[in-house]
């Protein structure tokens, strides 16, 4: 009696043990196929924030680069601009152009005065320098006349120079303004998944830890 009770027993325990050994399996399994899916849907999401951080990173912008976008933004002010860069090239060929005539002439009466000395005739020298300084004397009334006109295209060169200048720094800080705050923007929603992910991850880290306690 005692032994049928005793293999009753054992088999009753055997049963038992492996069906606990089973369903304790079966449910480890299955809960580490969904930690592997929670980690995988998490590492897609550090993926894709991933992407998002490297697109941000290297993006730098400079005084120049928001004065173009600006123009963009700014059909008006992009006009204004465009024609005042036309501008400042007329008046720097305009000033070469000066430079040069004056560089020329100078060569030229340097060259015709001795050339005049060349000629032994005193009456036709004479009459040859004074025809040269007639000249040169209308060259340099002339000279003074353009210089001056140059001088008053100066001055108001600086003065538009100054409220293009002021409107560059205006339009570039708005430009400037815009573009922090699509970037805090990204940041900020960049932010709000790397910390969703953080709190996912310690949730199921904390689910695993207490299993194994």
């Amino acid at each position: 009696m005692n032994k049928k009770i005793t293999k009753i027993l054992f088999i009753l325990t055997f049963i038992t043990s492996s069906s606990y050994a089973w369903f304790w399996d079966k449910s480890l399994s299955d809960y580490k196929n969904d930690f592997k899916d929670k980690v995988f849907e998490v590492r897609e999401q550090q993926s894709e924030t991933q992407t998002n951080l490297k697109e941000t990173k290297h993006l730098i912008f400079t005084f120049a680069s928001l004065l173009q976008e600006s123009k963009k933004e700014d059909i008006k002010f992009n006009k204004l601009h465009n024609n005042w860069l036309d501008t400042k090239s007329e008046i720097k060929i305009l000033e070469d152009k000066f430079v040069s005539l004056v560089g020329s002439a100078d060569t030229y009466f340097n060259e015709v005065k001795k050339k005049a000395d060349e000629i032994s005739d005193k009456k036709l020298q004479a009459s040859a320098i004074n025809k040269i300084l007639i000249s040169e004397n209308n060259y340099i009334n002339r000279l003074k006349i353009t210089k001056n006109g140059l001088i008053q295209l100066s001055v108001a060169h600086q003065k538009l120079k100054d409220l293009i200048i002021f409107l560059e720094i205006s339009n570039s800080l708005k430009s400037l303004e815009q573009e922090l705050n699509n970037r805090f923007s990204k940041i900020d929603i960049i932010l709000t998944s790397v910390m969703k992910d953080l709190d996912l991850l310690y949730k199921d880290s904390q689910n695993l830890l207490d299993t194994n306690i």
